[in-house]
């Protein structure tokens, strides 16, 4: 057998014992640390990954870094964004990735994160072995600009001191109750693109530009069950983004898209009507008074299309939802 015969032999041996990941990197003019996440990635265990970068930055560092990458491996991809598409936070550019994924699994990586070597192998794993399973996530680990461990704040304590299946319904409920998203950023979930219908970031008809993972991960959840792993297998620096919302529009719209996420929950019959009304009530006793602050602001833009009527309009309606 000639060696072009056994690397065939070898890819496909592969790709049907180890289904394709696709790990999409979104980067933006920070070469430094993309260099770390893309080694992180391109040192897993698992054999079969595919890498899509996709860059909004607005110099040339991260095209300079991704070039010898591109040169070395044949399963990088890179693609980047034009200006016009820079904007809302990356999300046209993780739009952009998404729909160019071609692996049966998908796990996002900001250039700012990176993996754990182990990673896509466990996660993978737990797919193969429970068949209801719609999303894995695990502990993830908060680091500094160096990489030095710090300490987890609210939103990434550690769920379980053990591996564990949670009924995916349970674990969405708990989310809305404290509107907190427990199971993570992007960086730390793995999930069958097929099982995305709607898309990335699209929850009962509704596309959510803020909170796009929540979104997404109720989305899933809503069909099946979650695997979290107790072991931290991303590392996050959680403070980093290149938001180019200003702060008053992203407060207003993780506000508005929160409420969202309530009602196609409630649509999706995730959640009861009795629950519906009653994380309704948390929402206004929680926001109401933020609300007002935020729209009293001056000068600030509320880009966001509808955002600011649409929380007005929730305000009015909240003591008609909660009669019913």
């Amino acid at each position: 057998m000639s060696q072009g015969q056994k690397r065939m032999f070898m890819s496909q041996e592969k790709n049907l014992y180890f289904p394709k990941v696709s790990v999409l990197i979104s980067a933006f003019n920070r070469p430094h640390m993309l260099k770390k996440a893309l080694e992180s990635v391109l040192n897993q265990t698992y054999p079969n990954i595919e890498i899509i970068i996709g860059d909004d930055s607005t110099d040339d560092g991260v095209e300079s870094l991704v070039k010898p990458y591109l040169n070395a491996y044949d399963h990088i991809k890179y693609v980047r964004n034009a200006e016009a598409s820079r904007n809302l936070s990356g999300f046209a550019n993780t739009l952009t990735l998404f729909s160019m994924a071609t692996g049966e699994f998908v796990n996002f990586l900001h250039d700012y994160d990176f993996f754990h070597r182990e990673k896509i192998e466990k996660m993978v794993h737990s797919f193969l072995q429970l068949p209801n399973v719609k999303l894995v996530t695990s502990y993830r680990q908060i680091v500094d600009d160096a990489g030095s461990e710090l300490p987890p704040v609210v939103s990434t304590a550690k769920l379980f001191h053990q591996n564990s299946l949670i009924n995916g319904k349970n674990l969405g409920k708990l989310m809305l109750s404290q509107f907190t998203n427990f199971i993570g950023e992007s960086t730390t979930v793995l999930f069958r693109k097929s099982d995305l219908m709607e898309g990335w970031s699209r929850y009962g008809g509704v596309h959510h530009v803020v909170l796009s993972d929540v979104a997404t991960w109720m989305s899933l959840l809503a069909q099946g069950d979650a695997v979290y792993i107790a072991e931290p297998l991303s590392y996050s620096r959680i403070y980093l983004g290149h938001n180019q919302m200003n702060p008053a529009d992203l407060e207003l719209g993780c506000i508005a898209e929160w409420a969202s996420i309530l009602l196609s929950s409630f649509e999706n019959q995730l959640i009861e009507l009795t629950e519906y009304k009653g994380y309704l009530r948390q929402w206004n006793e929680r926001w109401d008074s933020r609300i007002h602050e935020l729209m009293a602001i001056e000068n600030q833009a509320f880009i966001m299309q509808g955002v600011r009527n649409k929380c007005l309009r929730l305000l009015e309606d909240i003591p008609q939802v909660c009669s019913i």
